[in-house]
């Protein structure tokens, strides 16, 4: 049996607050659905610039998950500390680019 590193929680948690960052995306994604009316099960608009820039953001993140959760799982193993912060730089990252891709597509109008 393996043990895993006494620091290993770190790990865990930067694992926890993916998933609060995805649902997060998730809802985000919900209420642009409705303020710019793209019904289901559409994935984009062909109106909305913006919807489409949230929608998207959502999309990438699903698509990186499965390589985040491995790098992070596997990179905790040795250095449970450095893999958690750099967990949460990447976190914070993807979690900013969505923001000011929506306020860059507010100013232009």
């Amino acid at each position: 049996m393996m043990n895993l590193p006494s620091d290993y929680g770190y790990v865990i948690l930067t694992g926890i607050g993916a998933i609060f960052m995805v649902m997060w995306k998730g809802f985000r994604v919900g209420q642009a659905r409705k303020k710019y009316e793209v019904p289901y099960p559409d994935m984009y608009s062909k109106e909305s610039k913006i919807f489409n820039c949230v929608q998207r953001a959502h999309q990438n993140t699903l698509e990186n998950l499965p390589q985040f959760y491995f790098l992070l799982t596997m990179a905790g193993f040795s250095y449970p500390r450095l893999s958690a912060l750099a967990g949460w730089s990447g976190l914070l990252a993807v979690s900013c680019t969505p923001l000011g891709t929506a306020l860059e597509n507010q100013r232009k109008g």
